[in-house]
């Protein structure tokens, strides 16, 4: 059994315990392919969008995932992205040290909290 995080919330978690709910919510499934066709992403409005942005990409996401990723990275000015090794989707619920030493490179890159990174330099 492969545990998807050390989160309380996720303790105990098996396939036999999470099924139901994972079947009772296969009536979305069409609903949400459906979406990218009739809303597909219109980057326009995110191109003046001057934030510090990460955007984490599992290496093992599927193609579409993946897509939207470099997507979102194309439309944002400041964005930049990160691979995370052998991790799909949901890293954040399977690998959360790796998405936190991520997140932890990019925001305090110097490693001494309290610094703020130039690519979040105050106004």
């Amino acid at each position: 059994m492969v545990r998807l995080s050390r989160s309380p919330d996720w303790q105990g978690a098996t396939p036999a315990t999470t099924t139901p709910a994972r079947v009772a919510a296969a009536t979305t499934i069409p609903r949400e392919l459906r979406i990218g066709a009739v809303a597909p992403f219109d980057p326009q409005p995110y191109r003046e969008l001057a934030v510090p942005t990460l955007v984490l990409v599992g290496e093992l996401s599927n193609p579409g995932q993946r897509g939207v990723c470099a997507s979102v990275i194309a439309a944002l000015p400041d964005a930049r992205s990160a691979t995370l090794p052998g991790q799909e989707h949901m890293a954040q619920m399977t690998a959360p040290e790796l998405v936190a030493r991520e997140l932890l490179a990019w925001a305090v890159p110097s490693g001494q909290p309290g610094q703020r990174p130039a690519h979040m330099a105050a106004d």
